[in-house]
């Protein structure tokens, strides 16, 4: 009951947060459908704990541009029954097409499950925090040099099937230090005066996610994940000059993103 309490705290906040950007346009973009194809190890180092490292390549824009590379390490610990806790660092590489370059990310991840079990069924309660950071320059008036993300995923499987296991379920990623600013917006001329970048206190939900899929489990320690992500990205895009004297544009961009994912496991 308390959990579901704070879920139901959490997306009113959520709610909250996002009529906060009611006054800035809106735009929205055409849909893309992305992929991402991942390896990942999972080394059992004692009871309760896990050592897991894994790569994965994302590609985007209907599967004609190559996204990133997403190299994570991280370790598990199931404290009880219903409580497991996780820390993960990941290298994150993204690809530029128009300059044809790299730029480097490196993320932190912190993380709470809890399951529970009913008859065939598993239900899963995942709390993230992360933050991110950016090791390249860029203009720090349209985005903070370290966002830091929260999200909530609720996901359900059915275990009634052996070694085949569907799953579906529900995430929702709120970004916690958006870059801020005050501004006048003349509707008619489509242009904006009176601009001060206030700092980074923009919160708002960015990302809402549908997840279809399922677990195949070759033998005991080979297993294939296939799954759908149905995500539905809002992005308040700020555009200034480099100065952070100008604001060019403002907008709030919201897209459609499907994303085709394969991912192999080898568990030992």
């Amino acid at each position: 009951m308390k959990k579901m309490l704070l879920i139901l705290a959490a997306t009113s906040v959520c709610v909250a947060a996002a009529a906060q950007h009611t006054n800035i346009p809106r735009t929205d973009l055409s849909p893309e459908v992305g992929g991402r194809i991942s390896v990942e190890l999972d080394k059992k180092l004692a009871r309760g704990w896990h050592l897991y490292l894994s790569e994965q390549v994302r590609f985007d824009d209907n599967f004609t541009d190559f996204q990133r590379f997403h190299t994570t390490v991280g370790m598990s610990y199931k404290f009880a029954k219903h409580l497991k806790g996780a820390v993960e660092y990941s290298f994150i590489n993204n690809y530029k097409s128009s300059s044809k370059t790299f730029n480097n990310n490196h993320r932190l991840s912190l993380s709470l499950t809890e399951p529970f079990s009913f008859g065939s069924w598993d239900l899963s309660i995942k709390e993230t925090f992360r933050v991110t950071h950016k090791s390249y320059t860029h203009n720090l008036y349209q985005s903070p040099n370290n966002p830091m993300n929260a999200k909530l995923k609720v996901l359900l499987k059915y275990k009634g099937l052996r070694a085949f296991v569907p799953y579906a379920g529900m995430e929702g990623r709120m970004l916690l230090n958006g870059a801020s600013c005050s501004a006048t917006y003349n509707s008619v001329a489509g242009t904006w005066s009176d601009y001060s970048f206030t700092g980074y206190k923009d919160v708002y939900l960015n990302r809402i996610r549908g997840i279809v899929g399922a677990e195949w489990k070759l033998d005991h320690n080979n297993s294939l994940d296939f799954k759908v992500l149905l995500d539905y990205c809002i992005d308040n895009a700020i555009d200034t000059n480099a100065e952070g004297t100008k604001l060019k544009s403002m907008v709030v961009e919201r897209q459609f993103f499907p994303q085709l994912c394969v991912g192999y496991k080898f568990s030992f």
